[in-house]
């Protein structure tokens, strides 16, 4: 479930959040970069940023908060 967007101008960041339901490490992995390249062909062009941060609970079915996909540089 989606839950959030930012953008920290400062330092050129974009962040995305949601909430993951109780699925496998590498499931939530490829979820998370597919969306980092989704929110990058959309929002290019339109938002300058220079990384794209996701971050969500863990995908353990825990429902704790925290865990993130590393942020990734924005291709020029």
């Amino acid at each position: 479930m989606f839950y959030g967007v930012g953008l920290d101008e400062d330092i050129g960041r974009l962040w995305l959040r949601f909430r993951v339901r109780d699925i496998e490490r590498e499931a939530w992995e490829r979820r998370a970069f597919a969306v980092q390249r989704g929110a990058a062909e959309l929002l290019q062009g339109r938002v300058e940023f220079s990384e794209i941060r996701i971050e969500t609970n863990r995908p353990d079915g825990s429902g704790e908060v925290g865990q993130y996909i590393p942020a990734t540089p924005a291709a020029d």
